[in-house]
């Protein structure tokens, strides 16, 4: 009986996991949900987390429901948190939901989390970080701006290497550079 062993698995911790992963692929995305949901919260792993943003990110394409661009979004963040090794994949997702689809609340989420994750999750993304330095939104510009100062802080030199061309260039994206180099040269004057 297939619904008794769905209740048995549920019954075992952990499991839950395992149930909402095997109803993620079996596209029963909001049966899915009630399983990931809680496992997230009672395994919290980068895998758990990931699923969990996958999930939420298929259902918002489905039904283009904010609510759950937003949780795709916290899930990505609380995944990059935990995760000490495969941080690129969050990373890469944050930045397409900050660039793509942010709005307020998306925005205000991660200015709330930006000084509490670890910076070097970033550094392999600075070339798509500066690329959209000098988007026409005012509030994720700033958002860009308060990243690549945060990152620059603690590795200065992947920072100013990627700024080197925005530097050099008539744009919004020039000002930004010069800003950020003034700020690094009063932080690291030998540089």
């Amino acid at each position: 009986n297939k619904k008794s062993a769905i209740e048995h698995l549920n019954d075992i911790k952990g499991n839950s996991f395992i149930l909402g992963k095997w109803l993620f692929e079996e596209r029963r995305l909001k049966e899915s949900l009630q399983y990931l949901r809680p496992a997230a919260n009672d395994l919290n792993t980068p895998d758990v987390w990931r699923l969990l943003a996958q999930l939420c990110y298929s259902i918002y394409e489905e039904t283009k429901s904010i609510e759950y661009l937003q949780e795709s979004f916290e899930s990505s963040l609380n995944g990059l948190s935990v995760s000490n090794k495969d941080t690129l994949a969050f990373a890469l997702r944050i930045l397409r939901i900050l660039l793509r689809k942010g709005n307020q609340q998306i925005y205000q989420s991660f200015e709330n989390r930006i000084h509490s994750l670890d910076v070097t999750s970033w550094i392999t993304v600075l070339p798509q970080i500066i690329a959209k330095c000098n988007t026409n939104d005012e509030k994720l510009r700033k958002i860009l701006g308060d990243l690549l100062e945060a990152v620059g802080l603690s590795h200065p030199h992947p920072v100013l290497y990627g700024l080197l061309v925005p530097l050099c260039e008539v744009s919004s994206r020039q000002e930004l550079a010069a800003g950020l180099f003034d700020k690094m040269r009063s932080e690291y004057p030998s540089i």
